[in-house]
Order: C-alpha cells, then sequence, then structure tokens
C-alpha cells in the first residue's frame, strides 16, 4: 500500500496445453560414424498459473530445438515465453515472462 515493496505476484504453479508444429528438420555429422539429427520446433497454446494471490490463464509461445541422439535419447533447448494479465494492488498488469530451459528425454519403447 505505501510503495516500499514491489506490487507484483510469484507464480507457484503452471500448467499447459500446446500445440507443437516442427518448422524443419536436419543432421549435422561430426565424423563418418556419428550423425545427430534436430527438428526445429514452435509451440502455441494455452496456460493456467496458480499465482501467490490467485490464478491467471496465459498465452503460452514456445520455440526451439530437439536433438535426436542415437535411438533412445533427446535433447530440447528452447525459450518459452507466457503472457498473462496479473492483477496487483494497483490494478491489472499485462506480464511477459521468458524461460530459457535444456530438458533431456528418453524414449521409453520400439524397437531398437
Amino acid at each position: 500500500d505505501k510503495g516500499v515493496l514491489p506490487d507484483r505476484d510469484y507464480v507457484v504453479s503452471q500448467t499447459d496445453l500446446v500445440a507443437e508444429y516442427n518448422l524443419f528438420y536436419g543432421k549435422m555429422r561430426f565424423d563418418l560414424d556419428q550423425v545427430v539429427y534436430f527438428d526445429q520446433f514452435w509451440n502455441i497454446g494455452a496456460g493456467q498459473l496458480e499465482l501467490g494471490n490467485g490464478n491467471a490463464t496465459a498465452l503460452v509461445i514456445d520455440a526451439g530445438f530437439a536433438f535426436w541422439i542415437g535411438k533412445m535419447m533427446s535433447a530440447r533447448m528452447g525459450l518459452k515465453n507466457d503472457f498473462y494479465i496479473e492483477e496487483n494492488l494497483n490494478g491489472s498488469t499485462n506480464v511477459h515472462n521468458m524461460v530459457g530451459y535444456l530438458s533431456l528425454g528418453v524414449l521409453l519403447g520400439g524397437a531398437q
């Protein structure tokens, strides 16, 4: 109320539902025996955020690269953007959060 602390909320948890489009794919050859395949992807969708003082619905946009390591492993790196309206003491504020990430995955099942 007195302007001593920032009038901002914080994200406790987030759930997203997105659709993915792979724009292009390619491969990199390091030597005669080793090839790494990759995809460039875009995601767009909606997210539900649990904030410290309520909930918000977000527009989610995500872009990055997925690298396929062998037949069973993948690594994804990208930038994820969340756009939502946050209710504060002084009114509502448009918020844009950008997060960079690196994730590793293992493909379970299927022929090897």
